[in-house]
């Protein structure tokens, strides 16, 4: 093979490899990633090519030593082949709906995407038009999402990337702070407009839950490989009631229902065993069903008001039955 085209060939994958900002790599980290992939090449001629490519494009170099490089913030996707109409409308679907979910951090990730995008479709164009008629609304109340750390949330990712440990600082819900010398991530998940680290802790076996906004410091441990539990799965974890939490085994739930807040569960059953049964003048309608037993299941059924009246279990009964009382005597001055 030529020296020319074999350079070529190096230069393009020398682009492909450097991370967008705030993520870099060193001109050795390069070197061992250009070697896995079959181009054997020396430090010196990496650091003369990437001072030569960052004259045409996007890339730069920092000022610490070892010098690390990457594209910039603000840098225009390159894509090769180039972004075909179905994949521009991919990624501006994917910009419009997520937008009120995703943390900014994340969405910035998006821009170079959607600067190809514009290219790759054009005001003119009937599929961009098409994007504009298609909204997702999110199904309660939308919250907006928490202030994040760029430099934190790169940091999380990388690690999951990477499936290497971090050590950080970490604030709960009460405002306490702790300091973990290994964090060992698992997975990361959306849940409304939260961003949830899956992860355990130190010397700890057990999966916590994190909210990667409450971090208040990150630091990658690159030569620390994570430890995962060897049962997890992340959809096991989420089928089997992770995010819901649990108060105890799946109960089976009889209420009743207005008619008007039992509509949609004709559409939108609780459970394959759901049953609906309307009473004799039609007011309420009777729903049973097997469901697990969850702090969401409670604010669901709270949220109708006196719209719905659990009657099994007993013991859930007695307890919407006191927190309807305290929400009474919340009222009394009104």
């Amino acid at each position: 093979m030529p020296d020319s085209y074999e350079t070529a060939l190096r230069l393009i994958e020398t682009l492909r490899l450097l991370p967008r900002h705030p993520r870099s790599l060193t001109v050795n980290e390069l070197r061992s990633q250009l070697a896995d992939r079959d181009f054997p090449v020396d430090v010196r001629t990496i650091q003369r090519n990437l001072n030569m490519l960052s004259v045409r494009y996007s890339i730069c170099g920092d000022e610490a030593k070892p010098q690390r490089w990457g594209w910039a913030r603000d840098a225009s996707s390159i894509e090769l082949p180039g972004m075909d109409i179905l994949t521009a409308l991919a990624f501006r679907l994917a910009r419009l709906h997520l937008a009120p979910l995703l943390p900014t951090t994340l969405l910035t990730q998006f821009d170079p995407y959607l600067q190809a995008t514009d290219r790759a479709l054009g005001d003119g164009n009937r599929a961009y038009r098409w994007a504009d008629k298609v909204r997702l609304i999110p199904n309660g109340l939308a919250l907006l999402p928490p202030a994040d750390d760029p430099q934190i949330v790169a940091t999380v990712n990388e690690a999951l990337l990477r499936e290497c440990c971090f050590a950080a600082r970490y604030r709960n819900q009460n405002g306490w702070e702790r300091d973990f010398q290994q964090v060992h991530p698992l997975a990361l998940v959306l849940r409304g407009s939260v961003l949830y680290l899956l992860a355990t802790l130190d010397d700890f076996e057990d999966v916590r839950q994190l909210r990667v906004h409450r971090f208040l410091h990150a630091e990658l441990l690159e030569k620390q490989p994570r430890r995962s539990p060897e049962d997890f799965d992340l959809d096991t974890y989420i089928k089997s009631g992770g995010f819901e939490y649990a108060e105890g085994e799946p109960i089976a739930l009889v209420a009743l229902f207005d008619q008007e807040a039992a509509r949609h569960l004709y559409e939108t059953p609780l459970s394959v065993d759901q049953q609906l049964v309307a009473d004799d003048e039609g007011d309420r309608v009777r729903v049973s069903a097997t469901v697990s037993d969850t702090q969401l299941l409670r604010w669901w059924l709270l949220g109708f008001g006196a719209g719905v009246e659990v009657l099994e279990p007993p013991e859930l009964r007695a307890e919407m039955a006191a927190t309807a009382r305290q929400m009474a005597q919340c009222y009394q001055q009104a």
